[in-house]
């Protein structure tokens, strides 16, 4: 894994490389790689575009194993903002669903982080856990609500309001790498484990409910993901087999819990 990310435009037929990178290498000449205030400088390990910005197509944001956060100013192609808030690896993300400048962040240090952009050292709240934190997903149902998975095999639900959780759940036996909400389907939650298997949860109220559990035959899951046009269609990574793609409507137990 590297510190540098690559902007690609499809648009470019059989491009070669990048329009154009965000950070630096490290110099050969000195053996120093620039401060954290301009690049990373350890992997990056996660990266989402701000889909709520429409008009405007430089917003980016980072989280690297040098346990920062960086806001990226595309069209400058250099840092706005370094959020620097943990002090561990960070490796998950998400912008909050209905305002554009709130942001998510997990870290290994146990903790999870809501920022507001516009002033992050001054407008932002933290939540620790039991476990490193190994994905962070929003509630687009419930706009105060999240929900984070460490890997310590625990799922917890919380609402902005409140430092203590509405529940938590013991949802697998290893580290949960993956974990997604369906966007049109309320309380249909997916996590993937380690420990081989995934599940699909409801969650609805304060006492989540087990609804399938299945081993996919990928050995280890590191993600999975919801896609936002087809309610029922989730797409795991894993050790073995690589990419999956799953109609969960195909599970009768899916049907009688959620429908279709």
């Amino acid at each position: 894994m590297t510190s540098i990310i690559e902007v690609w435009d499809f648009d470019i037929m059989d491009s070669l490389e990048p329009v154009f990178t965000l950070g630096s290498k490290l110099s050969k000449k000195k053996g120093k790689k620039t401060s954290s205030a301009e690049a990373h400088t350890n992997a990056v390990l996660d990266l989402p575009w701000n889909k709520l910005i429409r008009n405007v197509r430089n917003v980016l944001v980072s989280a690297s194993a040098d346990n920062n956060v960086i806001l990226w100013d595309m069209s400058l192609g250099k840092p706005a903002a370094s959020l620097a808030r943990c002090t561990d690896v960070v490796q998950t993300l998400q912008f909050y669903p209905f305002e554009a400048q709130t942001l998510l962040s997990g870290s290994y240090d146990k903790l999870v982080a809501l920022y507001d952009c516009q002033s992050p050292d001054e407008n932002h709240l933290m939540w620790q856990f039991s476990g490193q934190t190994e994905r962070v997903t929003r509630n687009h149902f419930l706009p105060c609500h999240f929900l984070a998975s460490t890997d310590d095999s625990f799922v917890y639900n919380l609402d902005t309001h409140s430092d203590k959780p509405i529940f938590t759940l013991n949802a697998h036996n290893d580290e949960i790498s993956g974990l997604d909400l369906s966007r049109q389907i309320k309380g249909c939650l997916v996590a993937a484990s380690a420990d081989k298997y995934m599940k699909i949860w409801h969650i609805l109220g304060d006492s989540p409910s087990l609804v399938h559990s299945r081993d996919v035959q990928m050995c280890v899951l590191f993600s999975s993901l919801c896609c936002p046009d087809l309610p029922f269609i989730y797409a795991f990574g894993g050790q073995k087999e690589g990419l999956q793609v799953w109609d969960l409507s195909t599970v009768l137990s899916v049907n009688e819990e959620f429908g279709r």
